[in-house]
């Protein structure tokens, strides 16, 4: 729970704050505060998916809802829509790669679309 509630609380409102205002001129001075919590909050994840007895999941139960909730959001700086290249956090882009390989989550996107547009290497 703490893990999902990190990502609603913290992460999503930073990535939201930080596309909101990239076209608000007014704003610019305030996106390199988001910029910096969204690296923040990944090096978090990148820490936790290292972590002996994860399996490079987010719980030590294995791939769950927190590993859903987390990705969509985190997977956007793979298209380069925040201007963050995960090749600095090479848990993170594992973990993702992971994720988006499973059927269940290819059949979901299918249905519903992708949050940041087409991913990159998805058939």
């Amino acid at each position: 729970m703490s893990w999902l509630f990190l990502q609603v609380t913290s992460l999503g409102p930073n990535v939201w704050q930080y596309l909101n205002w990239e076209h608000r001129p007014e704003m610019q001075s305030a996106r390199p505060v988001f910029r910096s919590e969204i690296l923040r909050l990944l090096g978090v994840l990148e820490a936790r998916l290292a972590r002996p007895g994860t399996n490079g999941w987010i719980t030590e139960h294995g791939f769950s809802v927190a590993d859903i909730v987390w990705v969509p959001m985190v997977d956007g700086w793979k298209q380069k829509r925040c201007g963050i290249d995960l090749k600095e956090f090479p848990n993170i882009e594992r973990w993702s790669d992971r994720i988006y390989a499973r059927e269940g989550v290819r059949r979901a996107y299918d249905t519903g679309g992708l949050f940041f547009g087409e991913r990159p290497g998805y058939p």
